[in-house]
């Protein structure tokens, strides 16, 4: 078991390491970085990924692999905590507003923390990406900083 984990951390650093070796800009990491994050931040589970594969066709300068690294990282179990503040960022702007549009009240229901979600993960997952855009530039910068610091040490 130790063996298949050191194959896989391995493999994940050296993508890493491609990533940052490649010649695309930092602007254009952290753009694919950004998009990986708000992508996995939205309440799509299981259509994640075909999202970020549309929006990877869709914009072509920003880079593939940060999107995909991102949505890695930002897996179901790290993205709870999100869809709780969600809803009640989605509590705070609705209140008890009523909603009566069904003849069955569960449909009611339904609709009500729908909208609820939907509406509170939009206000979190938006400025979330933004902030994530410029971590991963400051991630960036201080490691190509360190790897040209190594490089002239050599």
């Amino acid at each position: 078991m130790a063996k298949y984990w050191d194959r896989f951390r391995f493999k994940i650093k050296r993508h890493f390491v491609e990533v940052l070796q490649s010649k695309n800009s930092d602007h254009s990491l952290a753009m694919g970085y950004a998009l990986g994050t708000f992508v996995s931040i939205l309440p799509t589970p299981g259509f994640s990924f075909f999202i970020g594969l549309l929006l990877v066709l869709v914009f072509k300068r920003i880079n593939k692999a940060m999107v995909f690294i991102a949505m890695a990282i930002w897996n179901i179990w790290t993205v709870i905590p999100f869809y709780w503040l969600s809803l009640l960022i989605g509590d705070v702007i609705f209140g008890e507003m009523p909603v009566v549009l069904f003849q069955i009240e569960f449909w009611n229901e339904a609709l009500q923390y729908t909208r609820r979600f939907l509406i509170g993960n939009l206000i979190v997952s938006i400025p979330f990406s933004v902030l994530s855009y410029y971590f991963a530039l400051w991630v960036l910068k201080k490691v190509r900083e360190k790897r040209r610091a190594n490089a002239t040490r050599d």
